[in-house]
């Protein structure tokens, strides 16, 4: 009778999966990146969401009685020029139309 091999003995003679050369060179280009942290902090803010929105652009807060500015935020300073959110907890789509500087733009 043959030797039939376990199924352990079977994982270990199969090859290891291929990376795909385009999936290889981003991983690579991601992970050699200035802003590999800031990025990485994204992803976790997502959750791991395999589809989050990008969104771009800037707002101002400031105190509607005396004008000052109480905050600033802007993508530019963000991996991809764009700030990662989670697609179940993305901008409600009244906010992607709304007119003036706080307006929301997806971008892809």
């Amino acid at each position: 009778m043959a030797h039939r091999p376990s199924p352990s003995e079977q994982k270990r003679s199969m090859p290891a999966p291929q990376l795909d050369p385009t999936v290889l060179g981003d991983v690579l280009r991601v992970a050699s990146a200035s802003d590999y942290t800031r990025w990485e902090d994204q992803i976790r803010r997502t959750g791991g969401c395999a589809d989050p929105v990008h969104l771009s652009g800037w707002v101002t807060h400031k105190d509607k009685t005396t004008g000052e500015t109480l905050h600033r935020y802007s993508t530019a300073y963000e991996p991809g020029d764009a700030s990662a959110l989670p697609a179940a907890t993305a901008v409600p789509p009244a906010a992607l139309h709304a007119p003036g500087p706080t307006r929301a733009t997806p971008t892809t």
